[in-house]
């Protein structure tokens, strides 16, 4: 079954945010999904773009582009005021992993266990790093680094410049959900119904 993201996402972020920009799943590191400003209450709907896909994962919305994933295992990157594709990316295997904007790059995971770097204007690709199963969890970012979970049992942090692996802290069970960040301190809670908090700096929980 295919899906159709519609621009009504674009209407209620551009309207709770004077310059419309939602880099990363729930809006912020802390991962609270609070926008600032009031939703307007007559919303008209712009434009919809037929992804060609199944769409699991929200977008993130920069000034001039919305980027997103689907499970035809493409990368988009939309034009925000036409709905008109302006890049896409071929991953490996299906994409249910929110992508991170951020100074440039965008960052995300798919169900190969792929973590990729994208270069926000072109779509190149910048680095990858592969891990032993699917990645669902969104990234998320602190200092130099940008982290992520995976069903293979472990939190990565990784140098966001080239990919190369800082620490990982394994858990006992897959990690499907999205980290937060509270100042140096990382918060993710994995399938074995335990919620781990971790030093970036030093990866110790």
């Amino acid at each position: 079954m295919k899906k159709i993201i519609r621009v009504s996402l674009y209407l209620l972020l551009i309207s709770a945010s004077l310059n419309a920009s939602w880099f990363q799943f729930r809006g912020e590191p802390s991962g609270t999904g609070v926008a600032s400003g009031k939703l307007s209450k007559t919303l008209k709907l712009a434009w919809t773009f037929d992804a060609g896909a199944e769409i699991g994962s929200t977008p993130a919305v920069s000034n001039n582009a919305v980027f997103l994933g689907t499970s035809g295992s493409k990368f988009l990157s939309l034009d925000i005021s036409t709905g008109k594709k302006k890049w896409e990316f071929k991953s490996k295997d299906e994409i249910l992993s929110s992508a991170l904007l951020l100074d440039g790059t965008l960052f995300f995971g798919d169900s190969a266990g792929i973590f990729y770097a994208l270069d926000e204007r072109s779509g190149k690709e910048l680095w990858r790093f592969e891990v032993k199963d699917k990645i669902i969890s969104s990234a998320n970012y602190s200092a130099a680094g940008v982290l992520f979970g995976s069903y293979d049992g472990s939190i990565y942090f990784l140098n966001r410049k080239d990919g190369k692996l800082i620490w990982k802290v394994e858990t006992d069970s897959p990690v499907h959900g999205s980290p937060a960040v509270f100042g140096n301190t990382a918060v993710a809670a994995g399938c074995d119904g335990k919620l781990r908090f971790i030093n970036i700096t030093s990866g110790k929980e």
